[in-house]
């Protein structure tokens, strides 16, 4: 549960790097459904990082990162 809730924790430090931060709350997504825990603030995390994707048209920055 400490892992879930470090990279929980990083992916909020990155203001510019949406990418990163998308990253990092992907993994603690992992280790929380690991656990069987359900952490509505990194779900929504996840969700705002997608939203400022879009937003920020940031789609090509995400296709690179994640192939």
């Amino acid at each position: 549960m400490e892992l879930a809730k470090l990279y929980s924790n990083y992916s909020i430090l990155f203001d510019n790097d949406y990418i990163q931060r998308l990253e990092y709350a992907l993994i603690a997504d992992k280790y929380y459904n690991k656990k069987n825990e359900n952490n509505l603030i990194n779900k929504g995390n996840i969700g705002n990082t997608y939203k400022d994707i879009v937003v920020y048209n940031l789609y090509d920055s995400l296709s690179k990162r994640t192939s």
